[in-house]
């Protein structure tokens, strides 16, 4: 099994430079299945144009608009039908991040919940993102 995982390929979006690598400790049930399916989801919207985001601090006000949302989800966590998702965005996103002195905190996506995950330890990830996924192994 391999402890790391390269982010999503897109060449038009990622430049070699910036790809690095993440590592996790445990991985769920399901883990493989369901990160399969919210990465094709992020494809089929970016290949529609759809694929900005409203981005909301936990206030929930509108941030900003993030164009061509790309990630990759590294670990998941599930609770329900629901699953918290770690991921890893775009370097830009995550040059706002850092630049509103806001790195390492927990920011929410419209219509999804945030809530900080203490049962797996991450590395170089900045964000939390869950959403509602109806697939996963044995559903």
């Amino acid at each position: 099994m391999r402890s790391a995982v390269n982010i999503m390929e897109a060449a038009d979006v990622l430049e070699s430079k910036h790809r690095r690598l993440f590592f996790w400790r445990q991985r769920p049930p399901g883990f493989d299945s369901v990160r399969a399916e919210i990465e094709q989801r992020a494809r089929s919207q970016m290949s529609n144009g759809s694929a900005a985001c409203r981005y909301q601090d936990l206030s929930g006000q509108v941030a900003r608009k993030i164009d061509r949302l790309v990630f990759q989800v590294l670990a998941i966590r599930q609770t329900g039908r629901q699953f918290d998702l770690k991921v890893t965005y775009h370097p830009r996103v995550s040059q706002w991040v850092s630049d509103g002195g806001k790195r390492d905190s927990w920011e929410k996506f419209e219509d999804c919940h945030t809530e900080h995950v203490q049962s797996y330890e991450w590395y170089g990830v900045e964000l939390l993102l869950r959403e509602e996924v109806l697939k996963s192994d044995g559903a």
